[in-house]
C-alpha cells in the first residue's frame, strides 16, 4: 500500500506541474503583446485581451514563476557601443561530447553573442555583433569548432540616427538591468525628471537607438500540440525594410 500511495502522489504532482505550465488563450495573447514590446502595460494589455488588469498581471506574474516568460530584453543598437558588424554563424552537426561552455568560448573570438536557437539537435545558430573580423578569423573558428561546419551570414542593421548623451547611457543601463522598468522608477534612478526621462527613451526608440522590447520565452514549456520551433532568415531590402517590419508586426498580434 505504500509504494502504491506514493507512486499515485509522484503521479498527481506531475499533473498538477503540468496543469500550472499549460497556457490558454488570453495567455498567448499576452505573450504575443509582451514579445511585440515588453513595456507595454498591463492596463492596455488587459484591454486588448479583454480581461481585468489584476487577471493580466497575475497571468503574467504566473508565466514568469513557471518558466514560461523567462525574462525581459531590449536590444539597444550594436552601433551605439561601436560594433559594425553583424554575423549570423550557422553552425551543423556539433560534436554532442562539446561542453556548451566550451562551444560559446570559440564562438566568443568572433564577437559578443545576442542570441542563439538550435534547431533539430543537430544545428545551432547564433546572432553574433563584431567591432572588427575578417574570413581568417572566420576560418580559425571554424577549424575550431571541427568536425562541425560553418556556413556565415553578414547582415546590416541601421545605425542610430541621433547623438547619444550621458543621460541617454544612464537610461540604457537601467532599461538593461530592467527592461520593463516605470518611467518613474528611471527618473528615480537617474536622478533625472520624469518629463525628461520620457522625452530622452521617446527619442532613443524613434532614433533606433532602442531597437525593440520583447520577452525571453520557453516555448518548450507552453505545450503546444503540432508547433515547433524553429530560426528564420529573412533577407529585406532596405527600401522596404520599415513596411515589411510593420506588416509582420501585425501579422504577429493576429497569429
Amino acid at each position: 500500500m505504500r509504494k502504491l500511495s506514493e507512486k499515485y502522489m509522484t503521479t498527481a504532482n506531475i499533473v498538477n506541474i503540468l496543469q500550472q505550465s499549460i497556457v490558454d488563450d488570453i495567455d498567448l495573447q499576452i505573450i504575443r503583446l509582451l514579445a511585440t514590446d515588453c513595456r507595454t502595460g498591463y492596463t492596455d494589455i488587459a484591454s486588448a485581451v479583454g480581461i481585468s488588469t489584476n487577471a493580466t498581471k497575475v497571468r503574467t506574474n504566473k508565466m514568469i514563476s513557471n518558466g514560461v516568460i523567462q525574462g525581459f530584453r531590449v536590444l539597444v543598437n550594436p552601433a551605439t557601443f561601436g560594433y559594425e558588424k553583424l554575423l549570423f554563424l550557422i553552425v551543423k552537426n556539433i560534436d554532442k561530447t562539446i561542453k556548451e561552455q566550451d562551444l560559446f568560448k570559440k564562438i566568443r573570438l568572433l564577437g559578443e553573442v545576442f542570441a542563439y536557437a538550435t534547431h533539430f539537435e543537430s544545428a545551432s545558430i547564433f546572432v553574433i555583433f563584431a567591432k572588427d573580423i575578417s574570413q581568417d578569423k572566420i576560418d580559425i573558428v571554424g577549424d575550431l569548432l571541427k568536425p562541425a561546419t560553418v556556413e556565415t551570414i553578414f547582415g546590416n542593421y541601421r545605425p542610430p540616427t541621433m547623438t547619444v548623451n550621458d543621460s541617454d547611457l544612464e537610461i540604457m543601463k537601467c532599461l538593461l538591468s530592467d527592461p520593463r522598468m516605470s518611467v518613474k522608477d528611471l527618473a528615480q534612478e537617474t536622478s533625472l525628471s520624469h518629463k525628461t526621462v520620457a522625452r530622452r527613451l521617446e527619442k532613443m526608440r524613434e532614433n533606433n537607438v532602442l531597437q525593440f522590447f520583447t520577452i525571453i520565452a520557453n516555448l518548450a514549456s507552453l505545450r503546444l500540440v503540432g508547433y515547433i520551433e524553429f530560426p528564420a532568415l529573412i533577407h529585406v531590402k532596405e527600401p522596404t525594410y520599415q513596411s515589411v517590419v510593420e506588416r509582420n508586426t501585425r501579422n504577429y498580434k493576429n497569429i
